[in-house]
């Protein structure tokens, strides 16, 4: 263990940490009215 560190560690698990946070960054999305894999925002009338 590295000199100014106290246990314990544990080894991070990245994409189970990432899947609760992706689901609640969809169901946001969702929720304003995007779909996974629009291009532009609702009601975005640019061209």
């Amino acid at each position: 263990m590295p000199d100014g560190c106290t246990g314990p560690l544990y080894r991070a698990n990245r994409k189970a940490e990432m899947r609760p946070a992706h689901a609640e960054f969809t169901r946001r999305l969702r929720e304003a009215g995007w779909e996974p894999g629009d291009p532009r925002p609702p009601g975005d009338t640019e061209s």
